[in-house]
């Protein structure tokens, strides 16, 4: 990768005081009602990322019940004839058996917010808890990218991104997507304080509220310095807008509060830069996995490679690793006898 090198940048970087703000994410609006059980469900979501996930969820739930709101489903009678429905809906939409636990995760626990607010019975609440997910799970063959490929992404940003602003800006997100393993939201919510210059770690914020403490690669590191270069150092979200013109869009809104981009921004961002060859387009997730799959084929032991992505159990980290069918015939060739 041929990356032009800032590491004046890297001693003013050093005299910047980072002062850490609260992150508020932007949530899709749900009206505050605590008599509303979708309302108290989001409330008692331990993270944004959470909150931003279920909230989604929900309004992809509405769609498949042929709902314009979230707010068109009458909770008081969801039963579990109506949950079963559901369920046969969306196996016939072919969603993946972990996104249908995950629907059906989210209906619960509207409706046990429900139950606490009287406004379901216990014996319905009990019939819904009776329905159970898909017990078998689908492996989904995800893309990763080689390392030419990731090169060759590089080149298409400098082609199309249209200004030079948002080139700095771009490589840099998909640096970090690669090159430190991140999931869409985690970017997206990145402030100036995530980065640890002195020791050049990102501190992340994951799935849990889990916090997780990630090197970053010299290679990634001076394409953030060359980003921060044109972004600046005044605290607040590592990424912004920015206009066709070459602008950059505020770093608070209108009310004060701090203007990130969205998980969806990103993944626009993915298709935009789109791969011959590689799944169209290429999702966040498979750079994420592309993260994996390269410290493992370089030997990293999968135990810390479960830690850089933050995962709970090596059993998910194994599922990120991808290994090319050729490598698995050459295995059969040449170890089998």
């Amino acid at each position: 990768m041929k990356i032009k090198r800032h590491t004046h940048l890297l001693n003013n970087i050093k005299s910047v005081e980072l002062v850490a703000k609260s992150h508020q994410q932007a949530v899709e609006r749900v009206i505050i009602n605590n008599n509303c059980p979708i309302y108290a469900y989001i409330n008692s979501l331990p993270s944004d990322n959470s909150k931003v996930t279920a909230t989604r969820v929900i309004k992809a739930i509405s769609k498949h019940l042929g709902k314009q709101s979230i707010y068109e489903i009458n909770w008081q009678n969801f039963d579990r004839n109506q949950l079963n429905s559901l369920k046969q809906i969306l196996d016939k939409n072919e969603l993946a058996p972990d996104t249908i636990r995950l629907y059906l995760s989210v209906i619960k626990g509207i409706l046990q917010e429900a139950l606490l607010l009287e406004q379901i019975t216990e014996k319905q609440w009990l019939r819904v808890k009776t329905v159970k997910g898909p017990k078998h799970t689908r492996q989904k063959k995800h893309a990763t990218l080689s390392h030419n490929q990731f090169d060759e992404l590089q080149e298409r940003i400098e082609l199309t991104a249209g200004n030079e602003n948002a080139i700095a800006r771009d490589k840099a997100i998909f640096h970090l997507l690669v090159g430190c393993g991140l999931r869409r939201n985690e970017l997206a919510s990145l402030s100036l304080a995530s980065l640890n210059i002195e020791s050049e770690h990102l501190e992340i914020v994951g799935k849990g509220n889990k916090l997780r403490r990630v090197k970053i690669h010299p290679l990634t590191m001076e394409v953030l310095s060359n980003w921060l270069s044109v972004r600046g150092f005044e605290s607040g979200p590592m990424f912004m807008q920015i206009y066709k013109s070459g602008r950059l869009g505020n770093l608070t809104k209108n009310d004060g509060t701090e203007n990130f981009l969205s998980g969806f921004s990103i993944y626009n961002l993915c298709r935009k830069y789109s791969l011959v060859g590689v799944e169209n387009p290429v999702p966040p997730h498979s750079l994420r996995r592309s993260y994996a799959t390269w410290l493992y084929d370089n030997g990293v032991d999968i135990k810390k490679i479960a830690e850089l992505l933050g995962h709970s159990s090596i059993k998910t980290t194994e599922i990120y690793i991808s290994t090319k069918q050729d490598e698995v015939d050459q295995a059969v060739l040449n170890s089998l006898f």
